[in-house]
């Protein structure tokens, strides 16, 4: 029932409606949470540890080039949950990860005053159990935890992450180089990520289509229709377009001249 989001009161309707036994009481039940809890939390970090080493293997100097994004629960930036991650270059698995939470369960069932003694009292008993560990827009959420990823990198990891692959944003790459996690010594480098510069020709299309859609162009004809910019022909030059930086990455001549013949 915890996968769906419900919980012991749900799980009593569920085996009442299907006839089925009692479950747990409440207090047996949140012994099983807890161990679900800590053994959910220990696995992955595991698991990160290892893709660390596997990771670090074809980097013996301890210098990594990780790729990093963020995602939220719910589209749009109004989500109050984010989840950062940054995932190494050669074996594409995750290295860390930071939850963003701006809305915690327990704060907003306390339906008490919020001061005095009374409700000090419980925010110094509740602070342990606290899910709320952000507080600011949803949007700057990618930037406050790729910050705290990669200044606990050498900790964690000892590792560093000197190459950044972003995905156009320079907000994230703008904070870290800010931020220096590494020092002056050591600064992160950007790499822009192939399959975004990509998305944003087929972006770019499809708006100048959106624009046009209603214009006559020289030939007396509108931007779009058969034989004309469709959303098939921009798929494709977003694709080849793609294809011929990444063919050749190593001549910036050769790849101008491969990105013109698209």
């Amino acid at each position: 029932m915890r996968c769906i989001g419900q919980g012991l009161e749900s799980l009593k309707t569920f085996c009442a409606v299907m006839s089925l036994p009692n479950p747990v009481e409440q207090k047996s039940y949140d012994v099983i949470n807890n161990k679900l809890s800590r053994v959910m939390k220990e696995v992955p970090e595991e698991s990160m540890k290892r893709a660390a080493v596997e990771e670090n293997s074809s980097s013996p100097d301890n210098l990594l080039t990780v790729s990093g994004d963020d995602t939220w629960k719910t589209r749009g930036h109004s989500s109050l949950i984010g989840v950062c991650t940054v995932i190494g270059a050669e074996t594409g698995k995750v290295l860390d990860r930071e939850v963003l939470s701006s809305f915690c369960k327990g704060c907003d069932s306390y339906k008490g005053v919020k001061f005095g003694i009374k409700y000090n009292k419980w925010q110094r008993a509740h602070k342990i159990s606290c899910r709320k560990n952000y507080s600011g827009s949803a949007g700057k959420m990618e930037v406050d935890g790729m910050l705290k990823i990669f200044n606990r990198s050498e900790k964690l990891h000892n590792l560093k992450y000197s190459n950044y692959i972003g995905d156009g944003d320079t907000k994230t790459f703008n904070a870290l180089s800010e931020n220096k996690p590494y020092g002056d010594d050591h600064l992160i480098q950007k790499i822009e990520c192939v399959g975004h510069v990509q998305k944003r020709m087929g972006t770019r299309l499809r708006k100048l289509k959106l624009v046009y859609s209603k214009k006559k162009l020289s030939d007396g004809k509108t931007i779009g229709g058969k034989g004309r910019l469709t959303d098939s022909l921009i798929d494709k030059l977003a694709l080849y377009y793609g294809n011929a930086i990444r063919c050749n990455s190593t001549s910036v001549k050769e790849m101008r001249k491969a990105i013109w013949a698209v």
